[in-house]
């Protein structure tokens, strides 16, 4: 599934060339992909849905790579790196307000990652203050992410990892001590 998401991202960036995300219907990727509009859909819902699953990806991997040698700041910079040269893609993705928009979507992806981040540090419960520390502080993260994708904020991927470390809330940071 893998491979398709990828083909069928190659596509949508083609078609973004031409037209605006908003207005490129699935035939137009299916088309520029040279796939059925059945193996589409075998891998994702709709243009929102393959967005959000490369995405996925792009942050998953960036958390695997360093499984032996974790830590946060390293894996901001990689999905930071990665996600650089795909400016122009999550740009116009993140500024799309659908249902499953990529915002919401990334923000859960984040949260759970932290959560499971935590309990590899041997913290299985949070306080509700610590709850809404890590989702706000996720969803600054995204907020900050999706202000580099549309470059309202100038910086490098180095400089957008040390930022986001720096926001971390020292409770946080308390808890998530071991890979800071």
């Amino acid at each position: 599934m893998k491979n398709n998401i990828l083909l069928f991202i190659g596509a949508l960036k083609e078609c973004l060339k031409k037209e605006s995300f908003e207005k490129i219907p699935v035939s137009d990727i299916v088309e520029t992909a040279g796939r059925s509009r059945q193996t589409f859909y075998r891998c994702c819902e709709n243009k929102y849905d393959l967005v959000n699953k490369y995405l996925e990806g792009i942050i998953h991997d960036s958390y695997r790579q360093f499984d032996e040698d974790f830590s946060l700041h390293r894996t901001l910079l990689s999905k930071f790196r990665i996600m650089e040269p795909e400016k122009d893609l999550f740009s116009q993705a993140f500024q799309s307000h659908d249902y499953e928009s990529l915002h919401r979507y990334t923000h859960r992806v984040i949260y759970r990652l932290y959560l499971n981040l935590a309990a590899k540090a041997g913290v299985d419960t949070f306080s509700e203050e610590e709850k809404m520390l890590l989702d706000m502080h996720c969803e600054e993260s995204v907020y900050a992410t999706v202000k580099w994708s549309c470059g309202d904020i100038l910086c490098s991927p180095e400089e957008m990892a040390g930022l986001l470390m720096e926001a971390m809330p020292e409770k946080l940071k308390k808890i998530y001590a071991r890979f800071l």
